[in-house]
């Protein structure tokens, strides 16, 4: 499904519903008790929501005692067709110095991409204001049939923004082979690296980004009906369910060293997985945090 910034949804002003306004204001009361404001309220013709939670810096609070609130009105504005397009916060430092204790602050954004999910666990320091910013969901096409996979290329990349930090190099190819969008990552640091060689890294440094690229994924799309508990499998596990696994709409294949040197060839795993859960129930544990990668190859149908 895709959507997109629409313009001009409504004629007038009486055409617009001001009962979810009311709503989403009574779902975040439990800010309004703590004497915090809370604005919300249409904007740019009525296709936006504008919503502001805003207190003082020396009352910035724990965004994760609110996390229950904040989900509850995420899910009820997509109830209603209408997508988180920011989520932007304030958040508070303590500096010490000869003058005493300054309170600095500084935006933070914590959507993982547009219509995702809250990155609540980078959230670090107290909260003093919220600022969301809703867009009316408008369908590009019918889903009576569904013809192709659909994937936004543009939200890809921010997703994968998070390893250029980490001096990763990603490449893209969104015209590969077989109605697939390649994604090449591998890294390259000078000398070594925690005992690993400049070309390395281990899946804890990239799980989270391919688990939140997951999750987009399959937030859009069918998730594959493949039954397999198994990280890595073996050729004849392999071969039984070739048909399927190799349609696959999410592929992951990786270099990866086992003993002092590389795989000299990809291996394909986390087949038919499609969440972070799916590797944390597999039965064998042929891919831990601490498995060293050269390279790793995602392969997804679009």
């Amino acid at each position: 499904m895709k959507w997109i910034k629409s313009y001009q949804l409504f004629e007038s002003i009486e055409d617009l519903d001001y009962n979810l306004i009311e709503d989403a204001k009574d779902i975040l009361l439990p800010f309004s008790d703590m004497d915090m404001k809370v604005s919300c309220d249409y904007t740019s013709k009525g296709d936006e929501i504008s919503l502001n939670i805003m207190t003082t810096k020396e009352n910035a609070f724990d965004i994760n005692e609110y996390k229950n609130d904040i989900d509850r009105l995420l899910s009820y504005m997509k109830e209603n067709n209408w997508g988180i397009w920011k989520f932007n916060l304030g958040v508070v430092e303590k500096k010490e110095d000869w003058s005493g204790t300054k309170l600095l602050a500084k935006a933070q954004d914590i959507l993982s991409y547009k219509n995702g999910p809250l990155q609540y666990d980078k959230v670090k320091n107290p909260v003093f204001w919220i600022t969301v910013e809703f867009v009316k969901i408008v369908y590009a096409k019918a889903k009576v049939v569904k013809e192709s996979i659909d994937i936004d290329i543009d939200i890809i990349k921010d997703i994968l923004l998070d390893l250029e930090d980490d001096l990763f190099t990603v490449e893209i190819n969104s015209r590969y082979k077989a109605g697939y969008t390649e994604i090449i990552i591998t890294r390259y640091v000078s000398g070594h690296n925690g005992g690993l060689m400049g070309f390395e890294f281990i899946w804890r440094d990239i799980k989270d980004t391919i688990f939140r690229l997951m999750d987009y994924y399959y937030t859009e799309n069918d998730k594959p009906e493949i039954n397999s508990n198994k990280i890595v499998l073996s050729n004849r596990e392999k071969m039984a369910i070739k048909d399927l696994y190799t349609n696959s709409p999410f592929r992951l294949f990786g270099h990866i060293r086992n003993g002092f040197a590389a795989s000299d060839r990809m291996v394909e795993f986390g087949i038919g997985f499609t969440s972070e859960e799916d590797f944390n129930n597999a039965q064998d544990n042929s891919i831990g945090d601490y498995t060293i990668f050269e390279k790793i190859k995602i392969l997804i149908k679009r």
